[in-house]
């Protein structure tokens, strides 16, 4: 999966790039596409890429067929 590592505090014009895609000056933020998660939030982010089309979504406990009651 391709991606680019920006050091907001370092780099010239990133600060605004990221208020400008985000509304706000928080990281870290995962930007795929048009769609961001700003923190740190592993299901978010997950959710994300599996919504993107980067990975398949992994099936929930709740995703399991129930077995029938005897």
């Amino acid at each position: 999966m391709p991606f680019r590592e920006v050091f907001v505090f370092r780099q010239a014009g990133a600060v605004d790039e990221l208020v400008r895609k985000t509304g706000a000056l928080a990281a870290p933020v995962v930007v795929v596409g048009h769609r961001f998660v700003r923190g740190y939030d592993p299901y978010a982010l997950l959710a994300l890429l599996a919504e993107e089309g980067w990975i398949q979504p992994k099936k929930s406990v709740t995703d399991r067929p129930v077995p029938p009651s005897e």
